[in-house]
């Protein structure tokens, strides 16, 4: 979660894609919706997971603090995963 999107040299397609399609558009709950979908996909095509199994999401409009908390499943088990973005 803490590779931008463009910012390795070997592969500039991979990444959160914060400047493409996050900044900007936290603060209502359909952009929140946007958010977690991205952060999503970014979770799922890291090699070796296999899946989300849980997944939840808060937004602080006064600290103006995205985080998120979930369960991946990986071919050598599940990990839990908090991220504040």
């Amino acid at each position: 979660m803490k590779l931008l999107k463009g910012e390795w040299w070997e592969d500039t397609s991979i990444g959160l894609p914060l400047y493409q399609g996050i900044l900007g558009k936290i603060g209502t709950t359909d952009n929140i919706s946007i958010i977690d979908t991205l952060v999503k996909k970014q979770i799922v095509d890291t090699t070796d997971v296999t899946g989300i199994i849980e997944f939840s999401s808060t937004f602080n409009s006064t600290t103006r603090l995205y985080s998120f908390t979930c369960v991946v499943n990986t071919k050598y088990g599940a990990v839990r995963v908090n991220e504040n973005l």
